[in-house]
């Protein structure tokens, strides 16, 4: 067999026992949050592919159904602060579109299309979070194929905010140097094409196909530095910088504030009513996210790092190779898995060869799969942060953050058309 052969095997082998693991327990999942009254299910019970932030343990939720979704969005679970802070931002910006902005002076005073760009800010806004609202409600969603599109639906909002922001800073910082303005203009309309199919192609999506995503956002900021040094070459530098700095007081240090605590996992990597292991020898469980990883949805893939952490301890047990081991978890995911299904114990037999594996494979998979969360004795205690899986999570506060640098770089961009308008 050719060494091409080999390579393609092991890649498939590979892949196939990931996604073995990657639905293992879905069935036992979907069952629990339908006996569930309230229709949640902790942490532990999710399937590994639907696993992002191992420090939220309680109220996620759980279906195949569209109804209940949607019916979701009424009830409380640990989505409920990400759906309903965007919805309300939502509410806000319509205010602001239909009343806020056709009433003042800017407005008045503005040209059509002076009024065509604050008009896409405010639609790009609306249109981010709505997109936002959606991926949240549907963040539990059990058709993975779904929720995955739902994923990329946010994305897109993200991408079509970032550059209508870009886009109206640019317009209004070269207003009087309209040659300037027809090239900046087309420019990052196209880069904000481009990242619109990066968002729905399944190979842009693709971990080495990551650095382009981020050369992506490089070429969007870069062109909007850009601007701000053709007015300091026009304009002055003093000029320029007091015109520019409202957006890194009154905006940007929002976004950084909210980067800095959903990169940073902030508060709940701090809980202490629950115990959740770390593996220090996994480079993932350290969980320090950058703002490349915040904006490239790099962040909190707990799911992910426990099917490596997975096959790496059932290997030191087994003392297999990568490819051996591989091999060797998904036959065990397959058989635990038909066990969860039918419901079937495992009677103790001494004459089978294949108990011990068996054992120690349950083993790993009753690490991985608690029936219950480890409390500490500090369950009941406000201070270890119980309230965090509902109330101010780094994702709630991260969405504030959002909404507040929205609301930010509006009022900025409006100080903005004043100052070349009036």
């Amino acid at each position: 067999m050719s060494t091409e052969t080999v390579t393609a095997t092991e890649i498939e082998a590979e892949h196939s026992f990931k996604e073995n693991l990657h639905v293992f327990n879905f069935y036992r999942a979907l069952k629990r949050a339908q006996e569930n009254p309230r229709g949640l299910i902790h942490y532990y019970q999710l399937p590994l592919g639907w696993r992002e932030n191992k420090y939220i343990i309680e109220g996620y939720r759980f279906s195949a159904k569209h109804s209940k979704m949607w019916k979701s969005v009424f009830a409380w679970h640990n989505e409920s602060i990400n759906i309903w802070s965007h919805l309300i931002g939502l509410a806000i910006m319509i205010y602001i579109a239909f009343v806020h902005y056709p009433n003042s002076v800017v407005y008045q005073n503005g040209g059509k299309w002076d009024v065509l760009v604050i008009y896409a800010f405010l639609v790009a806004s609306m249109t981010c979070l709505a997109s936002s609202s959606i991926w949240h409600t549907y963040s539990s969603f059990a058709h993975y194929p779904s929720r995955c599109n739902f994923a990329c639906i946010d994305y897109t909002g993200i991408t079509i905010l970032i550059t209508c922001s870009i886009i109206a800073v640019e317009y209004v910082a070269l207003y009087h140097h309209a040659n300037l303005v027809h090239i900046y203009i087309p420019f990052s309309t196209l880069l904000g094409i481009a990242g619109f199919f990066f968002n729905w192609s399944s190979h842009f999506d693709k971990p080495e196909c990551r650095s382009l995503r981020i050369w992506f956002f490089v070429g969007l900021s870069f062109s909007g530095v850009t601007a701000m040094l053709c007015k300091a070459y026009y304009e002055g530098f003093l000029n320029a910088l007091k015109f520019f700095m409202p957006l890194s007081y009154k905006s940007f240090i929002w976004y950084g504030l909210g980067v800095v605590f959903y990169g940073g996992l902030i508060p709940e990597r701090w809980r202490y009513d629950i115990i959740i292991e770390n593996n220090a020898n996994f480079q993932g469980s350290q969980h320090h996210y950058s703002i490349v990883d915040v904006i490239d949805d790099n962040v909190a893939r707990a799911g992910d790092e426990e099917i490596e952490v997975l096959i790496e301890e059932y290997a030191e047990k087994e003392d297999h190779g990568h490819n051996d081991c591989a091999s060797e978890v998904r036959k065990r995911a397959e058989k635990a898995e038909m066990r969860n299904l039918n419901n079937v114990s495992t009677s103790s037999d001494n004459n089978n060869n294949g108990e011990d594996d068996d054992d120690k494979f349950k083993n790993l998979i009753s690490k991985h799969f608690k029936e219950e969360p480890i409390r500490t004795p500090y369950a009941n205690n406000f201070m270890s942060l119980w309230w965090v899986d509902y109330f101010l999570a780094s994702h709630n506060i991260w969405h504030i953050c959002v909404l507040l640098g929205i609301l930010g770089h509006y009022v900025v961009i409006l100080d903005m058309f004043s100052e070349v308008l009036l």
